[in-house]
């Protein structure tokens, strides 16, 4: 049976960017450009009204931003994913990409590898935000006791799940809660640790003892 493409819209104001990841997109066999845009506005209203399941949208969206993109849809309760794409190097604009509601984000200087690959995890309900992306946001050291500190029993249980291995799914139904709820701690815990993957989450997990 053939699988259903990731369905997909662009917004970029650059008419060269966006042509130019739509001929990406047409190479791949599992994804489906839906969409294509200019506007953080055209952008919300397109994705309400098609419903794609990612939303790959450029920081500096005019005439708002990625970011005011990413909390429209977050208000209109949509299922679309948003993957915030930046080249800025200020740490505010990076602080603002972590503080919104977007399931992941890459910086520009990203191979289309790893742009593929964060289209495909954030189709697939996982959170992806690069590790450059990160590196802007803090440096390397994190002290892990008291960073710990920051964290409720809830958040600890899951980042002790995901450090054992369980998926979304396995975790929700072990912690009984729903796989969206899992998802959001999960990109809580990111948030406030300052990390980025699975793999660092796991590793944070075992300097503060957890497991």
């Amino acid at each position: 049976m053939t699988q259903t493409p990731i369905h997909l819209l662009l917004a970029d104001d650059h008419d060269l960017v966006r042509e130019g990841l739509a001929a990406l997109m047409a190479s791949c066999d599992d994804i489906e450009v839906v969409a294509s845009t200019a506007g953080s506005d055209t952008a919300i209203a397109q994705a309400l009204a098609l419903v794609p399941d990612v939303a790959v949208i450029d920081f500096q969206l005019p005439p708002e931003d990625g970011v005011a993109v990413a909390r429209a849809l977050h208000a209109a309760d949509s299922p679309t994913r948003v993957l915030l794409i930046t080249g800025s190097q200020d740490r505010s604009d990076i602080e603002r990409i972590f503080a919104s509601p977007a399931q992941g984000a890459l910086h520009k200087s990203a191979g289309a590898g790893e742009l593929l690959a964060a289209i495909r995890a954030l189709a697939e309900g996982d959170l992806h935000f690069s590790e450059s992306i990160a590196a802007l946001r803090q440096g390397q050291g994190i002290d892990a006791l008291a960073e710990l500190g920051k964290l409720t029993e809830r958040e600890k249980q899951v980042l002790c799940s995901v450090a054992e291995g369980a998926s979304s799914k396995r975790i929700a139904e072990t912690l009984l809660l729903q796989r969206e709820t899992v998802r959001t701690h999960r990109r809580n815990l990111m948030l406030k640790l300052g990390l980025h993957n699975s793999a660092q989450l796991t590793a944070f997990a075992i300097r503060a003892g957890l497991v």
